[in-house]
């Protein structure tokens, strides 16, 4: 098996995506579902998941670190000479027609520029792949990279012009998919050691079939078949959300709670805990569906929109850790 920390790219096209494995100059092409993506905007997030964890799967394609690399289709550029020209900024930001628009300065070979594009668009895919199993560590403008960017040998170079800030948070993420990526070893290794005991029981009945002369028996081979991941879980009401606040941040986390009730997450909680967080956190099985996922996030958005995102998939509810002031 490929070593899964090897870092692979995902080119965001309005209309499909491209997906370019490390150290390989092959890729392999995936148009979104009719009626799932319009207009750079995830329309139906369950046929959107569904369909790109078949793809996923057909295609055998193994889980590690990812970029998502948002082509040119997807994202809005104005020229501008420093990121302190405040009108011609906010005029810009005004006239993109989305209601989460996140924008970056950048200063490069090509010109400066300000680059924005539909926070909520990109979210979804990166939801999707977290919760198959990939670590996305960056979300980066195409409008932003070399023209020959595809032809580096290690796309982890290209972090560099990542569209979100995820300063301090790297080693973290790093530690989850070290994890995860023990975790699925140790689950390959005891389906080998299993694959191997029925060999030896299978040719220790055939054996014992033919020196005690008795009639022999149907054998059945047996031929393992990829497992493909649960369908999502897609019911507010029953999803159990857990919210734990310190210090100082009860009114947010009641705010939060609230907001839940009101989307219709009704088994939600607010517990108060001894344990400070610099960072909020949101914690979740992969199972979940990615439109639930996406309602989760938006009611987090409104109290705090920069959070950790950690998927679990020994997590039986969600838990959000709201940091400490």
């Amino acid at each position: 098996m490929k070593n899964t920390n090897k870092t692979s790219l995902v080119l965001l096209e309005a209309d499909f995506l491209q997906f370019y494995q490390a150290e390989s100059s092959s890729s392999v092409k995936f148009s979104y579902p009719t009626q799932s993506v319009s207009d750079i905007e995830v329309v139906d997030q369950n046929l959107l998941a569904n369909s790109l964890r078949d793809f996923i799967t057909l295609k055998k394609i193994i889980p590690g670190h990812l970029l998502l690399v948002l082509a040119e289709s997807t994202t809005f550029v104005k020229k501008m000479m420093s990121a302190n020209q405040e009108p011609l900024r906010q005029d810009f930001l005004d006239s993109i027609p989305f209601e989460h628009v996140v924008s970056k300065f950048y200063e490069n070979k090509k010109g400066n520029f300000l680059l924005a594009t539909n926070k909520n668009f990109f979210l979804e895919f990166q939801t999707i792949f977290s919760q198959l199993g990939f670590t996305v560590d960056s979300v980066i403008p195409e409008a932003a990279l070399s023209k020959d960017y595809l032809e580096a040998s290690d796309f982890s170079r290209l972090r560099d012009f990542n569209l979100l800030d995820y300063s301090g948070h790297e080693l973290k993420i790093k530690k989850i998919a070290r994890k995860q990526f023990a975790a699925n070893k140790n689950l390959q290794t005891l389906l080998l050691v299993f694959s191997f005991a029925l060999l030896i029981l299978g040719g220790s009945l055939i054996y014992s079939g033919i020196k005690y002369s008795r009639p022999s028996k149907l054998v059945t081979k047996i031929t393992p078949t990829p497992t493909l991941p649960a369908r999502p879980i897609d019911n507010p009401a029953a999803l159990p959300i857990k919210i734990l606040f310190s210090r100082g941040n009860e009114k947010i986390a009641r705010e939060l709670q609230n907001n839940f009730w009101a989307a219709g997450f009704k088994n939600t909680d607010a517990q108060a805990t001894v344990s400070a967080s610099t960072q909020t956190t949101l914690s979740f099985s992969p199972q979940l569906s990615a439109s639930l996922i996406q309602k989760i996030r938006t009611e987090l958005d409104k109290v705090d929109s920069n959070y950790l995102l950690l998927p679990d998939k020994n997590a039986t509810s969600v838990e959000i850790s709201i940091a400490t002031p």
